[in-house]
């Protein structure tokens, strides 16, 4: 009888921790989805909106200079056709729309005509530092993302760091321009020229590295 209560006793104690690790693993489980589903939604809110400001950007840089294609033009509104027009702005839909629709002669025409003004005013335009506040705020948890995700991510994130870097270079050249005079100003107008086409580039290829991104997250 002894021996039967204490058999009894010992499956009811095993059962009884096996139901309290089972309960603590689908306690753990049910955390980790939650803040996995949680992070996922937070990098593809914020990288929406830095793709946005990085296309805008971009297009913007390449009008200024006179730089802009009919094919950045159809790269510009894909990519916008992504997001409600009200976000966007209905006054670059529209401006975009016009050169779109532009035949060979007269967009070259405005291009060419925007590359003479550059040269003409030899100013400049301040870039804004985009960061990525969510992300950086939830490194840590960047580990619950699979590993294709989780290498893109922390990819994007150096190269996003290494684009601030210039646009802060940039900006810097900015400011140098509005105290030098004569060659010291056109010495460095041209090298804020190189500098803000480095940084078109470089928005374009992060911009592409992002909607390959969000199609992974989706």
């Amino acid at each position: 009888m002894e021996k039967v209560n204490f058999t009894s006793f010992l499956l009811g104690w095993l059962f009884g921790i096996a139901g309290t690790i089972l309960s603590t693993l689908f306690l753990d489980w049910t955390k980790t989805k939650s803040k996995r589903r949680e992070l996922t939604a937070g990098i593809i809110a914020e990288f929406e909106e830095i793709r946005l400001r990085l296309t805008y950007n971009l297009f913007t840089i390449n009008l200024r200079y006179g730089e802009l294609t009919k094919e950045q033009i159809d790269w510009t509104m894909e990519t916008f056709s992504s997001y409600d027009e009200d976000r966007v702005g209905k006054e670059i839909i529209r401006k975009i729309r016009d050169l779109k629709n532009r035949d060979e002669t007269e967009f070259r025409q405005a291009m060419e005509y925007q590359k003479r003004e550059q040269e003409m005013n030899n100013t400049t335009i301040n870039v804004k530092e985009l960061n990525l506040t969510f992300l950086d705020s939830n490194i840590g948890f960047v580990g619950l993302l699979n590993t294709k995700c989780r290498g893109k991510l922390l990819e994007i994130k150096t190269k996003m760091d290494l684009l601030n870097s210039e646009v802060r270079i940039h900006n810097n050249y900015c400011q140098l321009s509005f105290q030098a005079e004569g060659d010291n100003h056109l010495r460095i107008i041209k090298n804020s020229d190189t500098s803000i086409k480095s940084i078109a580039y470089q928005s374009k290829q992060i911009a592409d590295d992002i909607s390959h991104l969000l199609e992974q997250l989706r």
